[in-house]
């Protein structure tokens, strides 16, 4: 009987001794995870909303309809003021991600998101840049 404690005392301790050595850290556990297969990486590297999906703010211009499939289609109504905060919003978001890019407070990864962004709020077909610049100067009104 002696000896059964003694030998369950000691399985006690070195199950507690690995407890303790478990990972507590993202990194720890990521780098414990198997190598093949699928594993989810917990890793965060930022990204940016880079969609073209203007916003209503009256809900009585938002129309959403049900239709076979389960597919929802969402139809808004933009009138001459929510074309130009629209507007406005992308130039802020074009100017707040160069900024905190080309400051190095974050790194991007991967994928040309941003790039293409930048291409498309500079373009000249568009001319979103001059017409909020006209909008802000109060040519536009």
């Amino acid at each position: 009987m002696k000896f059964l404690n003694t030998v369950l005392l000691s399985a006690s301790v070195l199950a507690t001794s690995l407890h303790a050595q478990e990972p507590y850290t993202i990194k720890d556990y990521n780098s414990s995870n198997l190598k093949h297969g699928v594993v989810f990486n917990w890793e965060y590297k930022p990204t940016f909303y880079t969609g073209f999906a203007p916003r209503v703010e009256e809900p009585t211009r938002i129309y959403t309809k049900a239709s076979r499939g389960n597919i929802t289609r969402v139809t808004t109504i933009l009138d001459k003021r929510s074309i130009l905060t629209y507007m406005f919003n992308l130039k802020k978001r074009y100017e707040v991600f160069n900024k905190i890019v080309n400051e190095g407070y974050i790194k991007e990864y991967h994928l040309n998101q941003r790039e293409m962004f930048n291409q498309i709020i500079e373009s000249k077909a568009y001319k979103i840049l001059p017409t909020i610049e006209a909008f802000e100067k109060g040519k536009v009104t």
